[in-house]
């Protein structure tokens, strides 16, 4: 077809030989059925390359054994990947085989094979049989080497023996790789030799592994260092650095950040930690910072991402190192610090609260608000404040959409409790027992028990916190959960119960706060649980009341009515005469510490835990092995008993 278009476009083909015109005549003139154009070439296909193939039920053999085909692999650095894939390929390479096989079968007896053919259209060159000088060209046709191996020609195609070919090639590699093989083996000979028989070699060789050896070491020790450097002065720049408080302002500022730290990783390794601190930067205004947590893990380089999670861990630790230095708050008048304890306890370190100046007996030492607070259920709707513990002298306040309904001693307390929990907690449209709001309330006073109730108002107080934090862009520098997550806490093991107490706290929160059912794990709230066994106080009354004795508090007075969580007042340690007490001076659940004894600046402040009376040792130790899990070595009990105080 190419000499057709070609003799088309241009009428005229010249030949300066006779072997292209030997071959057609010597193919097709003896064949009476095929039809010539003018030129003598075919006005019509006469063959078909599927005249090259096997047919189905052809048997060749022409075929490739299982040992050639591996060898072929091995030559090709190629693998075996499976048995279905070697077969296919097996099959290809038989056909193949056929096809040359069948090539160089073919009767070309005194034809001569073209040399060159150049693009349809442009120039069609035939040459002679004679060897003709060319110089050489860079641009010459790839297969001109081939070429120059064809020795016969058949119909369009140029016969060469590729057999020859391969096996000049094969013969090539081979020297080559056998070249190369030798002097490897040569040179690992020598190289052993010498490791064996040299001792400078030897030492030489150890010498140089040493130096690459301290080299790196050096090189990731100096890697590290920068790291550090540079994870250290951004943590301090963050921190001096005035955020935005407005939502606008906050929303603006977070995208900047965001878009700096996309374009910066986008530099590489060289833009990583320009773009940790860019992201950082952003989680600093972010309203919840785990989300965006979250998302940077899924969505940023890995290596960027660790950077702004060390910044995160360096920053925890800074507020953690730092955070008994600012709290408790100096007009506290007192400081927490780790002493030693006794032997027979579990933790040979405690937290224990130290006075900061000297106390007289009768001196307020200071003065704490709760956590949170709850009245025993029993006493609810009676004749105490829900909010204040206080005792209703006078008018009661209430609140109609509250589900509890709590009993109130003035409009201030009823509105900061629905303000802070009592909204969240109780207030529903659904009034019917089955609400959710109906279930905990019936839990809480059936189970005549007050610490689920204490957590719930607690994680409430919490979401209120973070609601005016956003609202307000006012952000305290320990959250409440800063301050109650270095408390003690008693191990509770899950049960029966627990597990209906945290289903109804994760069915109350999930309407209402989305993603709060998932903070409200068992570990959590078994943890808060634990938190106040061991750290709330009995809050009571002077009038005679009949006590719930079945929740540890601690308390060395009678007529509990409730308790209360304290943030500082939890470090007080227990002794069974103790030098200050707690006293709640204005009836309510704000918590005192009065000195009973004097004081001397550095002293450690202790209250007892429970009512000593005339109990003896053997009864006190009991109950606060029981309660809190310790082994009292107070000076009273090591008196008693004749111990010797083993305090280091």
């Amino acid at each position: 077809m190419m000499f057709r278009n070609f003799i088309t476009k241009n009428n005229t083909i010249s030949f300066k030989g006779n072997y292209l015109k030997k071959f057609i005549q010597k193919r097709y003139n003896n064949n009476s059925s095929i039809t010539n154009d003018e030129y003598n070439f075919p006005e019509k296909p006469t063959w078909s390359v599927r005249s090259l193939l096997p047919s189905i039920n052809t048997h060749s053999d022409t075929t490739i054994s299982q040992d050639e085909y591996k060898t072929l692999l091995k030559l090709s650095n190629l693998r075996s990947t499976s048995p279905s894939e070697d077969s296919q390929l097996i099959q290809d390479i038989n056909l193949l085989c056929y096809f040359v096989k069948h090539i160089q079968n073919v009767d070309v007896t005194d034809i001569k094979p073209m040399r060159s053919v150049l693009d349809d259209g442009i120039n069609l060159n035939l040459h002679e049989e004679e060897e003709e000088e060319e110089e050489d060209d860079k641009n010459e046709n790839q297969g001109r080497e081939l070429l120059k191996r064809a020795s016969v020609l058949y119909k369009e195609f140029y016969v060469v023996k590729t057999v020859e070919i391969l096996m000049e090639i094969k013969k090539s590699v081979v020297l080559g790789i056998c070249a190369v093989a030798i002097v490897g083996i040569g040179y690992a000979v020598y190289w052993d030799y010498l490791r064996q028989t040299d001792p400078d070699f030897r030492r030489k060789l150890r010498k140089s592994k040493k130096r690459a050896a301290k080299a790196k070491k050096a090189a990731a020790e100096e890697t590290k260092v920068k790291t550090a450097d540079f994870l250290r002065k951004a943590v301090e720049e963050v921190g001096s650095e005035s955020f935005p408080t407005d939502v606008a302002a906050k929303e603006k500022y977070f995208m900047e950040q965001v878009a700096n730290g996309e374009t910066s990783f986008a530099k590489g390794e060289s833009g990583y930690h320009e773009a940790a601190l860019y992201f950082y930067k952003a989680l600093k205004v972010y309203p919840n910072p785990v989300e965006l947590i979250m998302i940077y893990q899924k969505t940023i380089p890995e290596a960027v991402f660790t950077l702004v999670y060390e910044m995160m861990s360096i920053e925890v630790k800074k507020k953690q190192a730092e955070y008994f230095e600012n709290f408790p708050p100096k007009e506290m008048n007192v400081k927490v610090k780790e002493v030693n304890q006794s032997s027979t306890s579990d933790d040979l370190v405690r937290r224990a609260l130290i006075s900061t100046r000297d106390f007289a007996p009768g001196d307020v030492i200071f003065v704490e608000q709760p956590i949170a607070s709850a009245l025993d259920p029993s006493l609810e709707g009676g004749e105490f404040c829900s909010y204040c513990l206080k005792e209703l002298n006078g008018a009661k306040f209430d609140d109609e959409s509250d589900l509890f309904g709590a009993i109130y001693c003035s409009e201030s307390c009823k509105d900061k409790a629905m303000t802070e929990y009592e909204t969240l907690l109780f207030t529903t449209r659904d009034d019917s027992p089955s609400s959710k709001e109906a279930r905990l309330r019936d839990s809480v006073k059936s189970g005549k028990v007050k610490y689920p109730l204490m957590i719930a108002r607690f994680l409430a107080k919490m979401v209120h916190e973070e609601t005016q934090k956003v609202a307000t862009g006012i952000e305290e520098e320990y959250s409440t959960w800063d301050h109650i997550e270095r408390l003690r806490f008693l191990s509770v093991k899950p049960s029966d119960k627990e597990s209906k107490e945290i289903k109804l706290m994760r069915d109350l929160f999930e309407t209402k706060v989305p993603g709060m059912e998932e903070f409200i794990s068992e570990e959590r709230y078994l943890m808060l649980k634990g938190k106040l066994l061991y750290n709330a106080y009995g809050i009571h009354t002077e009038h005679s009341i009949k006590e719930n004795l079945e929740e540890t508090v601690r308390s060395s007075q009678p007529n509990v009515i409730g308790a209360g969580f304290y943030r500082v007042a939890s470090y007080l340690a227990h002794s069974c005469s103790p030098n200050s007490e707690v006293r709640f001076l204005d009836k309510n659940n704000v918590l005192s510490i009065v000195a009973t004894k004097p004081i001397k600046a550095g002293e450690e402040l202790k209250v007892c835990y429970i009512r000593v009376g005339d109990r003896d040792c053997s009864s006190r130790r009991s109950e606060l092995e029981t309660k809190w899990r310790f082994k009292c070595t107070c000076t009273k009990c090591l008196e008693e008993t004749g111990e010797v105080d083993t305090t280091a």
